[in-house]
């Protein structure tokens, strides 16, 4: 695979699943997060969704207590702890949870289930979510209801989309067909337009779209090509095609609830 699927039942989390959880666990990095320091294609999409969670953060409004959606072990919610922000951070991967509690003492960490279809978090009571990179949640049918009430009024949705309707999509579920035989495929099925127009409906309002990873490069790519094909990106204005974008990263807001006369 080439994406961040920490969101992946483990096999044994049902009966954790919505509570607080604290494990021994080696502080180490997981696979991705050394795909990420240690590749030049790793490093650029890094650095692009590094780059939206700090902006993100600018819109924020106090208190500062945000939540990692899918936290895997726990970058992001680290970068956001270290700079003072109360940190929840929620996984259905028991290993990964771990490591993230380890990286990130101060948060709370909660063990979910991936059947759930609720976030065990209390109504308005966020500042700030993440989803970075985890696909199945995203997309999920009742995500963006889930992310509206827990967030309070102008509250920041940061996340990343793998948007369908963009070449890279479509080259990869035709090779998934020819390669694979299979017509099932877990990335690249479902289109960013329509979900942001399901998001606005919501009651949300879209504060900033990037496009990126328009390049012929697997996640974990070191090739020499990668800078210049990054830096053609920049060149092309790429980064503002988000409609036909792989990749759409986004800052969301979620607008106040109307008050009566």
């Amino acid at each position: 695979m080439s994406l961040n699927t920490d969101l992946v039942d483990d096999g044994d989390t049902a009966d954790c699943a919505g509570t607080a959880f604290e494990i021994s666990a080696p502080k180490s990095m997981t696979y991705w997060d050394r795909v990420a320091e240690s590749t030049r294609w790793g490093r650029y999409v890094t650095e692009v969704e590094k780059q939206v969670v700090l902006r993100g953060e600018t819109f924020a409004t106090t208190p500062r207590h945000a939540v990692d959606l899918g936290c895997g072990s726990g970058r992001w919610s680290k970068i956001l702890a270290d700079r003072g922000w109360d940190m929840t951070c929620i996984d259905a991967n028991r290993q990964s949870l771990g490591i993230c509690q380890r990286n990130v003492p101060s948060a709370k960490c909660i063990l979910a289930h991936t059947k759930d279809r609720n976030l065990p978090l209390a109504s308005s009571s966020a500042s700030l979510a993440m989803c970075i990179e985890v696909v199945p949640l995203i997309e999920a049918d009742w995500f963006q209801s889930e992310v509206h009430r827990v967030l309070a009024d102008r509250g920041i949705l940061v996340g990343v989309y793998i948007n369908g309707q963009s070449l890279r999509g479509m080259a990869s579920r035709l090779k998934n067909r020819l390669v694979n035989g299979q017509d099932n495929y877990d990335f690249y099925q479902s289109c960013y337009s329509d979900w942001k127009r399901e998001l606005l409906q919501t009651g949300f309002e879209m504060l900033h779209e990037e496009s990126c990873c328009w390049g012929p490069f697997s996640r974990d790519s070191n090739s020499p090509f990668v800078p210049a094909f990054t830096k053609m990106e920049r060149a092309l204005q790429l980064h503002r095609v988000v409609a036909f974008s792989p990749w759409v990263v986004f800052i969301a807001q979620k607008r106040p609830a109307e008050t009566g006369a």
